[in-house]
C-alpha cells in the first residue's frame, strides 16, 4: 500500500469513534463533576486532550501521512488514513470550546498542535475562534497572527463516478506573516515569510503567496478606509 493507504477494514472502524468519543469525554466530565474525584478528572483529561494524538500518532507511524490526490469512501479499493485523522478530530471540530480553552494559555494550542505532528513555531498568536481542521497537516512559522474566525483546511472534496475524490495537502505558513479576520487558507498553499493577508481574503488550492506580499481583497474600496486608521493624529 501506498502512504496513508490503510485497510478497508480500520477505516470501518473509525465510523462511529466520534459518537463514542464524545460520550466519553462528557460522561467523564459529568462523573467529575458530581463527584469532585480528582481521579475521574485525570481520566477526563486524558480522554479530551490525549486519547485522539496519540491514536494519530500510532496510525501516522504505522501508515504514513496521506498526501495528494485518491479516493475513499465505500467505493474505494483502500481506506485512507486521513479519514482516521478526521474522525478522530471530530469532537474539536463540533465543539470549539474545548481548544478555545488551550488558547487562553500562551503556547498550550501550539503545542497542541505539535502533538497531532505539525511544525509549530514560536510565538504564534492564535485569536479565539480561529479554525484549524486538518491539525495533521500544518507547518507555520514563527511571530505569526491568525485572525479571529479564519479558517485553515489541508483537504477538499468532490464526488466523482459514484467515489468521494479526495485532495489532501500540507499548509506551509512562515515567519511573520499576518492572516487577517476571515482569511481561507486551501490545502497545499505556501505564504512565504512577511506576507500580509487582507481581511476576507481566500487563498485557492496549491496558490503561493510570495514574500512579502500584501494578498489584497476590494483594494479599491478597502485600502483608503484601513490606511486611514494609522494615520498620525492631528494636534488639538
Amino acid at each position: 500500500m501506498k502512504p496513508g493507504q490503510i485497510p478497508k477494514s480500520i477505516e470501518g472502524y473509525f465510523i462511529l469513534y466520534p459518537t463514542f468519543h464524545m460520550l466519553q469525554v462528557f460522561l467523564l466530565l459529568g462523573i467529575s463533576i458530581k463527584t469532585f474525584n480528582p481521579f475521574y478528572f485525570s481520566f477526563f483529561i486524558f480522554a479530551a486532550f490525549f486519547q485522539s494524538p496519540i491514536i494519530w500518532r500510532y496510525m501516522l507511524d504505522k501508515y504514513g501521512k496521506p498526501s495528494g490526490a485518491s479516493y475513499f469512501g465505500k467505493h474505494a479499493k483502500h481506506g485512507n488514513n486521513w479519514f482516521v485523522a478526521y474522525q478522530l478530530q471530530q469532537l474539536y471540530n463540533s465543539f470549539s470550546f474545548f481548544e478555545k480553552v488551550l488558547k487562553l494559555t500562551p503556547g498550550a494550542f501550539s503545542i497542541w498542535l505539535r502533538f497531532w505532528g505539525s511544525y509549530v513555531g514560536e510565538k504564534v498568536n492564535w485569536t479565539p475562534c480561529c479554525k484549524i481542521v486538518d491539525r495533521t497537516h500544518l507547518s507555520i512559522g514563527s511571530r505569526v497572527l491568525v485572525g479571529n474566525e479564519c479558517y485553515i483546511s489541508a483537504h477538499i472534496i468532490k464526488k466523482r463516478d459514484n467515489k468521494y475524490l479526495l485532495y489532501v495537502k500540507q499548509v506551509e505558513i512562515g515567519d511573520d506573516v499576518v492572516l487577517a479576520l476571515q482569511v481561507i487558507v486551501s490545502p497545499g498553499v505556501k505564504i512565504k515569510n512577511n506576507a500580509f493577508l487582507e481581511a476576507g481574503s481566500g487563498v485557492y488550492p496549491n496558490g503561493v503567496i510570495k514574500e512579502g506580499e500584501h494578498h489584497e481583497r476590494f483594494k479599491e474600496l478597502f485600502e483608503p478606509r484601513f490606511d486611514a486608521l494609522f494615520r498620525k493624529p492631528s494636534k488639538e
